[in-house]
This record gives C-alpha cells, structure tokens and sequence, in this order.
C-alpha cells in the first residue's frame, strides 16, 4: 500500500489510506516485535537489529537522501541518524541533516552538526520548523558532510538490491550533487543517483 500512496497521483483515497495505516499500526501493535511507532518514531528505514555493519566514509559534499515512509500524519520535528565511528576536524558550517519531499523540496533542516558528529551515539537532530507529513508518503532523510575524517553512521546491506525495481528518482538510498557545503533548497530528483549503501534514518 505505501507503494501507491507515495505516487504523485495516488490510487487511494486519502481517508481509505489513513484507514489502512490505522489497521497496520494496530497489527504491528499485536504481531510485530518492534516497529517505528513502539519507539516513539514515526517512521524509519527498518528495524534498528537489522543493520549490520559502519557505512563506507561519505564523500565530501554529496548529500545522501535515505527514504522513509512516516506511519502517522504529525509533524515531523528531528531526524535521526546513528554514528558508530566519530567524525574527526569537521568543517564548521558544511555538515547538515534534513527532510526533503519526494518532489526534491527541502521542507526544513538542522543546525550545523560539525561537533554533534564528532561523538558516537544515535543522534536525534532538531529540525528548524515543524514539518507535517501524511502517513504513507515518502520522504527523505538528507544529510551532507564534510571535513578531515567524515562520521560512520550505522547501515544494513551493501547491493544495489537495495533499490531493486525503482524508477530513478525514487529511490530508497540515493546521493545528489558535489561540493555541496549545504543542502540546496531545492533537487532534481531524477539527477540522484542510486546508492547501494542501505544506511539507517528515522523522524519523530
């Protein structure tokens, strides 16, 4: 179902898909052991158990836009990501998380998270405005960095069966762009690239 409701045209009506989310998060409440919403998220890329291994190092000034799919319509406030290995001489002012609409559209982003990725942890950055989203439509965690030694941040698997049957654009892990010191307000989004690294990120 999250398939059709993220198309720019949706096939289902808007309140038989708020339906549906309500149905499936009452499952998940009975049948699944952990699911966004049993950790205060409203959404993520998958479980949390699931990711295996650090990330290769970012390259400087690409942004990464990682998909997720929000199970309830709220405002979205912070972004999540999870350093494993710290970054080291991060340039002031260049490194940056955000949410990006599925149209390339920046809807907000953090402050600067040079010394915030200097330190392992999971980091749960403070978007600058509140961002309401529908449930079933996807959006995109995004972040760029750039300094000495970039942050690890924790992923699953290396393929490209991460984005296997997408359509360029659509993307679940993709990157855009270079020598980017920020994140542009607005992507094409059929510009991005696919990218094999299946990298975590949740919203709350």
């Amino acid at each position: 179902m999250s398939d059709l409701a993220g198309r720019g045209d949706p096939k289902i009506p808007l309140d038989l898909r708020e339906a549906i989310w309500a149905l499936t998060n009452l499952y998940l409440d009975e049948h699944v052991s952990s699911a966004p919403h049993q950790h205060g998220l409203l959404g993520w890329t998958f479980d949390p158990a699931v990711p295996s291994a650090n990330t290769t190092t970012p390259t400087d000034g690409v942004e990464h836009l990682i998909r997720v799919i929000p199970q309830r319509s709220e405002a979205v406030r912070s972004v999540l990501l999870h350093v494993a290995s710290a970054g080291v001489t991060l340039t002031a002012n260049q490194n940056w998380a955000g949410l990006r609409s599925a149209s390339g559209l920046l809807l907000a982003k953090t402050a600067d998270q040079s010394t915030n990725w200097a330190s392992t942890g999971s980091k749960v950055m403070a978007l600058d405005a509140p961002v309401p989203v529908q449930a079933g439509q996807p959006y995109y965690v995004v972040f760029v960095a750039n300094g000495t030694t970039k942050p690890l941040f924790v992923r699953g698997l290396n393929s490209t069966l991460v984005n296997v049957g997408l359509a360029t654009g659509r993307g679940r892990y993709m990157t855009n762009g270079s020598g980017l010191t920020d994140l542009p307000a607005q992507i094409t989004m059929t510009d991005a690239a696919f990218y094999t690294f299946a990298t975590w990120a949740g919203i709350i």
